[in-house]
């Protein structure tokens, strides 16, 4: 069984039929973005308890980048025809192909944070580079997300 069938089935057959996967994009956007505001904020004012708030919120984008990624698929499969997979005569393939690409990159960046931020103090300067980079990386997604909706 396909995976929108899956995921949309249920929500048909209590009248919904709009796209779920933009509903929950913003919370693995906000839950990444606000661990780069309160790491830097904590870095910058000196507010170490904010560390840990930074902290949990990156605990909670994780299952949500997981959950966020399927029904980003799910959502695909469901409302898009793709008549090519070659980028020239298909722009959007281009921009999807890049959501791929970041998203693997955001797994590798949530693992390797990980294991930084076992081996790291807080307030060390690595884990603000891998705040940084897992800011910058969900920007880039959303950029390209949008260029599949809005062109």
């Amino acid at each position: 069984m396909a995976l929108h069938t899956v995921v949309y089935a249920p929500l048909k057959a209590i009248g919904y039929t709009h796209p779920i996967h933009p509903i929950f994009v913003h919370l693995t956007i906000g839950t990444i973005v606000a661990a780069f505001l309160f790491d830097y904020i904590a870095w910058i004012f000196g507010k170490p308890r904010l560390y840990t708030t930074a902290r949990h919120n990156l605990v909670l984008a994780f299952p949500s980048f997981i959950v966020t990624g399927l029904l980003g698929l799910a959502d695909w499969s469901a409302n898009y025809q793709v008549v090519s997979l070659n980028p020239s005569s298909n722009p959007v393939m281009f921009a999807f192909g890049m959501k791929f690409v970041l998203s693997g990159v955001l797994l590798i960046l949530f693992i390797a944070t990980y294991f930084v931020f076992k081996a790291r103090r807080e307030g060390d300067l690595l884990r603000h580079l891998f705040h940084l980079l897992l800011f910058l990386n969900v920007v880039g997604l959303g950029f390209f997300g949008g260029n599949i909706i809005y062109g």
